[in-house]
């Protein structure tokens, strides 16, 4: 490397280095890893980048008229025997800067180079750096539960405590529980997650199969958003395989009767008035009767 971190055409250097992006490489972009278990550079934040990006993008357009400014972070790693710039913090600088250089080829204007300060890699730096990272990019970009799952167990995996992990969250210990059960579930669920479905909701359904929590799951997101107790009496059912009515919450009888107002009969509202509270029971004639099933009690 003739004693520079980073050799080649198109590499400038003054206080760190300017390379053109396409010369970086992205875990899980560039290369088949799709997990932190693969490579602890990984962050499924990047794939959903890539995924999205246009042309039309706002950063893209403005890096494309002024370059990128802020330094993107690498280390040196050897990969199938290849040196690799591997980019631990400014992969969206990165992916945007190479869509933008593929705008202005087409118009025949010169690319842009990306400001990079890094390291080689050593046992040492690759921990302090990698967990480093995380914790930073954890605080500042928002991420969803899978991805944050993800990163919590690499780092209990590289010796770290279910207490010191928490605090790099600032979450508590059972949350990290939580998280590290998520892992286990369906794709399904996982997804389902990442789309706003409880953490703590889904987790009750740990310990089924896979096939009963995909059914429990569509139970469960049949008539809106459920509750933790209900995921968790949709999962008792399905283990025990009795069907289990789950109660309804009070939002859902509101709105019962909302929409049912001149469709409901007047003692269903009344029995869901009662339910919610508006209505005393003590004050309901029969009720008491009904509930004990005198069955003297007539219509």
């Amino acid at each position: 490397m003739g004693g520079q971190l980073i050799e080649g055409q198109g590499v400038g250097r003054t206080n760190g280095f300017k390379v053109p992006p396409e010369m970086l490489t992205i875990i899980g972009v560039d290369t088949p890893h799709r997990s932190m278990e693969e490579h602890p550079r990984f962050d499924r934040r990047a794939l959903n980048v890539h995924a999205n990006l246009r042309p039309d993008d706002p950063e893209v357009l403005n890096i494309k008229e002024i370059g990128v400014q802020q330094d993107v972070q690498v280390e040196v790693e050897n990969i199938d025997g290849k040196d690799c710039y591997v980019v631990v913090d400014g992969r969206g600088r990165t992916l945007r800067a190479r869509l933008a250089n593929l705008l202005l080829k087409k118009e025949g204007l010169p690319t842009k180079t990306v400001p990079v300060k890094g390291y080689r890699k050593t046992d040492a730096s690759a921990k302090l750096g990698t967990t480093m990272q995380i914790v930073l990019n954890e605080h500042r970009w928002e991420d969803t539960p899978r991805n944050r799952a993800e990163k919590a167990q690499y780092l209990l995996a590289t010796g770290y405590d279910r207490e010191d992990v928490a605090k790099m969250f600032r979450v508590s210990a059972q949350t990290i529980g939580e998280w590290i059960k998520l892992l286990d579930l369906a794709p399904e669920v996982q997804k389902a997650v990442d789309e706003g479905f409880s953490v703590t909701a889904a987790t009750k359904l740990h310990g089924l199969s896979h096939d009963e929590q995909k059914g429990a799951l569509a139970k469960l997101t049949a008539n809106g958003k459920p509750t933790v107790k209900q995921a968790a009496a949709t999962a008792k059912s399905t283990k025990n395989g009795s069907e289990t009515v789950v109660a309804p919450t009070k939002r859902q009888l509101r709105r019962a009767i909302e929409n049912g107002k001149g469709v409901l009969s007047d003692d269903m509202i009344l029995a869901f008035r009662i339910v919610l509270g508006d209505v005393t029971p003590s004050k309901v004639k029969g009720l008491t009767a009904l509930l004990r099933g005198d069955s003297s009690d007539t219509e």
